[in-house]
């Protein structure tokens, strides 16, 4: 009970603001199934903590005297009362824009996606000079799909992605994958006789990936 009522307290205000935009626009007119987009967001945290605090000498009981009296020792000195203030606050931007293409020709369906996204975050959290340096990211991807009546697939992508961790020249990397994928499930005497799996899936995949 000590601790809790005679310590002193922290008071904590927090604040996040986060935005999003984002705009859509269908080209169908242009190339049937063909589809592109822009988000743009910006996010923004800020805390302050204010502390005022003490600490109570306390004593261990170790015995008692001849006359039935408590004997103590000291373990915790007295910390008179102390202040301090934080403050902390990060801010991030993204901007993304892609374009989507989907065709189906038949038993046939096709599929192409291709997107540029960057980032930039900021804290005043940081414990030196290189901590304090925004962390920026810039990545372009692309991906290709086929299917056979949904149950013959295959995925083709990559990812070419910069981080302002790595020194220049060493910055971007070229991350591919491969993937192709059987799905039993769509066959009709699946659906008759193993009708309680709804869906069934295998599939296998190789790439490369990295972190920074």
């Amino acid at each position: 009970m000590v601790l809790l009522n005679e310590t002193g307290y922290v008071s904590e205000f927090r604040n996040t603001v986060e935005t999003r935009l984002e705009l859509t626009q269908d080209l169908s007119r242009l190339l049937p199934g063909w589809k592109a987009s822009v988000s743009v967001a910006y996010d923004l945290h800020s805390a302050d903590s204010t502390a005022r605090t003490k600490r109570p000498a306390l004593y261990q009981a170790i015995g008692r005297d001849g006359q039935g009296r408590l004997i103590t020792e000291q373990k915790v000195e007295e910390q008179k009362v102390d202040y301090a203030f934080r403050q902390s606050n990060w801010k991030q931007f993204y901007f993304e824009g892609k374009t989507t293409y989907t065709r189906n020709c038949g038993h046939h369906r096709f599929g192409a996606l291709l997107l540029f996204n960057l980032s930039r975050r900021e804290t005043s959290e940081a414990a030196d000079v290189l901590g304090a340096i925004p962390e920026k990211y810039m990545g372009v991807a692309g991906r290709l799909t086929w299917s056979f009546r949904d149950i013959y697939l295959a995925e083709c992508n990559f990812g070419y992605n910069g981080s302002s961790n790595f020194p220049k020249g060493q910055r971007f990397g070229l991350f591919p994958s491969v993937a192709v994928g059987w799905r039993p499930s769509e066959y009709g005497w699946w659906k008759k006789h193993l009708a309680f799996i709804r869906h069934f899936k295998l599939k296998y995949s190789y790439g490369i990936i990295g972190n920074d």
